[in-house]
């Protein structure tokens, strides 16, 4: 068998675009829970963290969060900004799958 470095860069590449979601929502999860305070006057929680933390770096932004301190505003501009990198960099990756896979067939002896 024949070692096939396109299908195993891609492989590493679609390991590292799903690494990346999970380690940035970690780290943002961490940071709001560890920074992040009080929500609506309740005591914080990891689910009321987790759900600020999942919907920051989707991007959804439903419009509740976190009482306005500094520090949830750092930490939910790199979670955005982080968040939007993410997601590009694995829809790019899944984009690029796809056109190669396109590009195969096209090149194919029929």
């Amino acid at each position: 068998m024949i070692f096939n470095w396109k299908l195993h860069t891609r492989i590493a590449q679609t390991i590292l675009c799903v690494s990346m979601v999970f380690i940035v929502l970690g780290a943002t999860f961490l940071g709001f829970f560890l920074c992040g305070g009080q929500q609506n006057g309740d005591e914080k929680s990891i689910l009321t963290a987790l759900f600020f933390a999942v919907q920051t770096v989707t991007t959804t932004g439903y419009g509740s969060g976190f009482e306005p301190n500094d520090n949830v505003k750092v930490i939910g501009c790199l979670a955005m900004l982080a968040g939007a990198t993410t997601w590009s960099l694995l829809m790019a990756n899944l984009a690029g799958y796809f056109v190669v896979k396109d590009t195969q067939q096209l090149n194919q002896p029929s």
